[in-house]
């Protein structure tokens, strides 16, 4: 959600990309792509009405990498899929994502949004959702995703 709004801040249209697509069900990409798309849609129901949000998402290539091909592959897929390359991408990993970009940085503005100030991760979310911490997953959790709790917990405890 933050770094969504901070880059819907900086631009008029925004592609967010759901990675691993293709994975469901595990540890780390408990939800299926539909299932996290849907979260998204949500959350910003009206921007994507209104075309401001486009939500895309990405499989994981056949070889895994971290280099900078990763980003080739990433604005490529965006040009094929959509038809036009993106000009700016905003991304939240500082540090282990820094050199993903080398290989398009003179195609693409690449803007690192903090996420030090986020006083929660994803990680904190599903292990309250787990521990059935609905004060904590409601304090934390966006309202248009509270309906969902129960359907989560179910997810994450299957795994």
């Amino acid at each position: 959600c933050h770094i969504i709004k901070k880059a819907l801040s900086s631009c008029d249209k925004l592609i967010v990309v759901i990675g691993s697509a293709q994975e469901s069900r595990t540890e780390r990409n408990p939800f299926t792509y539909e299932e996290r798309e849907r979260f998204i849609r949500n959350i910003f129901y009206e921007e994507i009405r209104n075309g401001t949000i486009i939500v895309l998402g990405i499989p994981d290539r056949d070889k895994p990498s971290n280099d900078s091909s990763w980003g080739v592959h990433l604005f490529s897929y965006i040009e094929d899929t959509l038809g036009y390359a993106p000009n700016m991408i905003f991304e939240g990993r500082e540090g282990e994502r820094a050199t993903w970009y080398d290989d398009i940085k003179d195609y693409v503005q690449i803007h690192r949004i903090s996420r030090g100030l986020i006083p929660v991760s994803a990680t904190k979310v599903r292990e309250a959702i787990i521990k059935n911490d609905q004060y904590h997953y409601r304090k934390w959790m966006p309202m248009a995703l509270w309906w969902c709790f129960d359907d989560m917990r179910e997810v994450l405890i299957e795994i």
